[in-house]
């Protein structure tokens, strides 16, 4: 339970440090902080208490705002999920300026209403450092045409979205969602790609897997490795998780396995692959190159033909002068478990979708 010398520590908001006029902390085992900007949320007593949110804590400001006013509810930071929640904090001044307008459509009560904004206290709606950074976002939605100063006010605290800017919203834009293609062994790995799917989809992705009915596309007159290949051409970026196994030879040749197919047709379509490997599978990774006739104890341990073939897929998705000449990343994260796998792949994914919409503002 936390007594009042801890509330004493945290006497302001410890995300945008406003102070007893604009925010309570609650002195109780709920760790609770109401804040006029910062909407509601609760908070881990020793992060809370030593101020280390980073730089970056005026988008956890935006993200408990958003999060408390659109669903009511109290985001739980942590340091064990502030990395996870930043990745889906917006960046770029595109990201930020469909969050501001999702607030002020949130705020309309019928097509044409005026919406009050207070420059003071609502910044974090669009995941500004301040008042000033709302001011210019609501300067670029301005002259997108999707907002409309209402009424010539000084202040230009009233606004109104316009019929541009509900088709935006409606379109989504300013920022379209990316599609995900997640490439693995499907057997052993049934749960793990149900949950990461399931996971992407709850950020914002549309994401596709070959063994889920719902999330592929499936035409008639193809057979099932064309069907996936098919949906790798949709997709705007593929994530390839390797684990223990190789996977079944797909005939006629049985050459390689359909996890193996799907990433070379990836990379022959230069979309982003971003690989992930199991901490366990990376040890016997290790071993295997030293000694390719080594004993693994996890990969593949009952089929040296199977054992190579995974062998010869990992080296290919690390080949350094590959990489180099066709233009592509050998990088792998290794993961222990689903629960840190999800962290890494939305972090990844993240950092793609940022950099993403910056080329398509700056054109």
């Amino acid at each position: 339970m936390l007594d009042r010398s801890f509330a004493e520590k945290i006497s302001q908001c410890p995300l945008c440090e406003s102070g007893s006029d604009s925010s309570h902390i609650h002195p109780s085992q709920d760790r609770k902080v109401e804040c006029l900007r910062c909407g509601h949320f609760f908070v881990e007593g020793l992060l809370a208490a030593s101020g280390h949110y980073g730089p970056d804590k005026h988008l956890l400001g935006g993200y408990t705002r958003e999060q408390w006013e659109s669903l009511g509810k109290c985001v739980d930071l942590a340091d064990s999920n502030l990395e996870q929640i930043l990745a889906q904090c917006p960046r770029t001044p595109k990201e930020q300026a469909e969050k501001l307008l999702l607030a002020i459509q949130r705020r309309t009560q019928s097509f044409g209403t005026p919406v009050e904004l207070n420059w003071d206290k609502d910044y974090p709606l669009a995941y500004a450092r301040d008042k000033r950074g709302l001011n210019a976002l609501i300067d670029y939605l301005n002259e997108r045409g999707f907002i409309k100063p209402v009424g010539g006010n000084a202040e230009r605290n009233l606004v109104q979205i316009t019929v541009s800017g509900c088709e935006a919203i409606e379109s989504r834009i300013l920022s379209p969602p990316l599609t995900v293609f997640i490439s693995s062994t499907c057997y052993d790995l049934l749960d793990l790609r149900a949950e990461l799917a399931d996971f992407l989809e709850s950020t914002g992705f549309i994401v596709k897997v070959s063994d889920d009915p719902y999330r592929i596309h499936v035409e008639p007159t193809e057979d099932s490795i064309q069907t996936c290949l098919r949906n790798v051409d949709t997709a705007d970026m593929v994530v390839c998780v390797l684990d223990q196994r190789y996977g079944p030879l797909l005939p006629p040749s049985k050459e390689v396995s359909a996890t193996h197919a799907e990433i070379r047709h990836a990379r022959e379509l230069k979309r982003p692959i971003y690989i992930f490997m199991r901490d366990k599978a990376l040890s016997d990774y290790d071993r295997l190159r030293k000694d390719e006739k080594a004993k693994t104890l996890w990969v593949e341990r009952d089929d040296q033909g199977k054992r190579m073939k995974w062998l010869a897929f990992a080296k290919e998705l690390q080949e350094f002068a590959a990489a180099q000449t066709q233009g592509y990343s050998n990088w792998v994260d290794p993961f222990r478990d689903s629960v840190q796998l999800k962290k890494l792949v939305l972090k990844r994914l993240g950092e793609y979708q940022r950099r993403w919409l910056s080329e398509r503002v700056s054109k």
